[in-house]
């Protein structure tokens, strides 16, 4: 046999069905063998492959035992001449396995084969090609030189950033995404090392293979999509960990004493740097919208009284007391910071309408305290006026600035999709949106009818300039996924968004995500998982909760376990508890929520826990 191709999956049936539907034709005419191995996902992938891939061999391990591992598993069931490592959320063309192999079969002393890689948005992935990882190259990837220096040779030898992606070279570690393998190779280095947890079997392998005497290459004449080249966040302190533990393993392993010292040293060094940067730079975007928020409410305030007490209140002399400025203003903008937070306007994703909300939300509130203090105290309801009023438009500016500039939480704003796709598939995705979707369908276009829709499918550019565009969404109902890649290639990622709506209809892919039609476009479903929902539903559980400790000395007289009601109001107060949660059983897929007093059963009706935390 010719290939083995190894896909290790792991829930993430939907990337792997987009794989293996590109994986079908690009060994059409090979002699090859498609394994998935299984690391106990349980989220119907074994259906999916049974359904729609019957020569796939399947198997399913009961646990997830590591990438490594899991391809080990299957390689020593191989017998063919080459074997290609290939994860699950690829998309190959047609053509990049035959070109790998007409590549590797014309010099035998290639060992592995890479190809240049894009991500779902169309950027170059630099990971396609890779130096190898020696104290100092380690040291300058954690440290952020190679980023500031791309083009040095010295700094920028993690990535061979130097070297030209668009032509071949011979490198010296490939990636375990894709990694076409001689067999021959593999049996004189062994199996994939299980020791590594993340990021390092592929530099272990690649390494063992040069040191056998065979060649590393990266062939740039073809391309493959790799959905989830920047799903981890390389500024995370989570990633530096792990990175920071391959190469340590790969330090202990391949270098000597001194080296392993060497490294230990540098790697620490950079990680103090790099940890310190990223945790600064984390908390940097947290704060800063807060601090610009209270900033601007209280330069607010404080001008809108001067303004207002000067040529109003007291336009013959005088001014405002102290203790306005001391007390009542910091009171103002704590309860306007408090009114913003709950009405979702810090969460990642947020309208405008959710900043308003929160202005309206803290002048209401602060004119109803109005009415409740005496007469002395009650200084001008015109300057909380006048600042709610100022307030509704100067923040908002603000957080489009900082949103501009890259702070975080972000806006959510209103998207413009084109679809590539008949007038069909138009028309079913754009009746898949949301009602209450950020996104509208701008158009299509019709590859096979240029009649109909936006124009023809070599004029693009123009329509997504001309339409103002966001998303461009593929119908592979429509058009193959060699033309999707080629349309990557020529518009450049910019602000443009690329996702597919596959043969099934049940999700559609995008960069970093796998999102059913109904999901795709709003950041801000409304479920229980989001912020701003479970912020009300722990405000709901606080208020229930000091209501019923108020009215308990009547309740008591009149409910069979008063006691029991008194103990789960203080747990609701302090989080322990919440007065109403699933019912049971419960599935592992919904998100975590405190265990309920009560119950929503199937027909609606409030039912006791098992445990009997009950109110009669």
């Amino acid at each position: 046999m010719k290939l083995s191709v190894i896909i290790v999956n792991y829930k993430v049936r939907y990337y792997l069905q987009q794989c293996l539907n590109s994986l079908m034709s690009a060994v059409n005419k090979i002699e090859a063998e498609i394994i998935v191995v299984d690391n106990n996902s349980n989220d119907g992938s074994f259906e999916m492959v049974s359904e729609n891939f019957p020569i796939v061999k399947y198997i399913s391990n009961p646990e997830n035992v590591g990438f490594s591992k899991a391809n080990n598993i299957a390689i020593r069931q191989c017998k063919s001449v080459y074997i290609l490592l290939l994860n699950p959320d690829t998309i190959v063309q047609s053509d990049t396995i035959k070109k790998v192999l007409d590549f590797m079969d014309r010099d035998l002393k290639i060992g592995a084969c890479g190809v240049k890689m894009i991500d779902g948005e169309g950027n170059f992935l630099p990971e396609s090609k890779r130096g190898l990882p020696t104290p100092l190259v380690s040291f300058y990837k954690l440290s952020g030189l190679n980023r500031i220096f791309p083009r040095s040779k010295t700094f920028g030898k993690y990535y061979l950033s130097y070297l030209d992606k668009d032509e071949s070279h011979e490198i010296d570690v490939l990636t375990g995404a894709f990694m076409c393998i001689r067999k021959e190779a593999l049996d004189k280095t062994g199996l994939l090392d299980e020791d590594y947890f993340m990021y390092g079997e592929d530099i272990d392998l690649s390494y063992k293979i040069s040191k056998e005497g065979y060649k590393i290459m990266y062939l740039a004449n073809t391309s493959i999509i790799h959905y989830k080249g920047e799903s981890t966040k390389k500024s995370s302190i989570n990633y530096i960990y792990l990175f920071y533990k391959a190469m340590h393993t790969f330090a202990g392993k391949h270098y000597s004493r001194s080296g392993y010292l060497g490294l230990s040293i540098l790697l620490k060094l950079a990680v103090i740097l790099s940890g310190l940067s990223a945790a600064t730079i984390q908390l940097f975007k947290k704060i800063c919208i807060v601090l610009t928020d209270i900033l601007l409410i209280f330069c607010t305030f404080y001008l809108s009284q001067l303004s207002w007490g000067k040529y109003v209140i007291y336009s013959s002399g005088g001014s405002f007391p102290d203790e306005y400025i001391y007390y009542f203003l910091p009171g103002y903008t704590l309860i306007f910071c408090t009114t913003l937070l709950i009405s979702g306007s810090y969460d990642n994703y947020y309208r405008i309408k959710d900043v308003l909300k929160g202005i309206l939300s803290g002048s209401l509130i602060i004119l109803v305290a109005y009415a409740l203090l005496p007469e002395s105290l009650r200084y001008s309801r015109a300057v909380v006026l006048i600042s709610g009023a100022l307030l509704s438009m100067l923040i908002p500016i603000s957080r489009s600035i900082l949103d501009l500039i890259g702070v975080h939480p972000r806006l959510l704003k209103k998207r413009r999709s084109i679809i590539i796709g008949s007038k069909e598939e138009s028309v079913r995705l754009s009746a898949a949106l949301p009602q209450k979707s950020n996104t509208s369908i701008a158009g299509f276009i019709d590859p096979k009818n240029p009649d109909q829709g936006l124009g023809h499918i070599s004029d693009l550019q123009n329509i997504i300039d001309d339409h103002s565009v966001n998303d461009v969404i593929f119908s592979q109902k429509s058009i193959d996924m060699d033309s999707m890649l080629q349309i990557m290639h020529l518009i450049p990622p910019a602000s443009i968004s690329y996702r597919m709506a596959p043969l099934s209809t049940d999700a559609i892919i995008g960069s970093q995500t796998i999102l059913s039609f109904n999901d795709l476009f709003s950041s801000d479903l409304n479920t229980i998982k989001h912020p701003k929902n479970k912020r009300q539903k722990r405000l709901m559980d606080i208020l229930l909760s000091l209501i019923l400790l108020f009215s308990y000395p009547f309740q008591m007289f009149f409910i069979k376990k008063p006691f029991q009601l008194f103990e789960n109001i203080f747990k609701c107060l302090f989080g322990k508890l919440s007065w109403v949660g699933y019912c049971t059983p419960v599935s592992s897929d919904l998100p975590k929520l405190k265990q309920g007093i009560l119950n929503i059963s199937d027909y609606g009706n409030f039912t006791s826990d098992a445990d009997k935390r009950t109110f009669s």
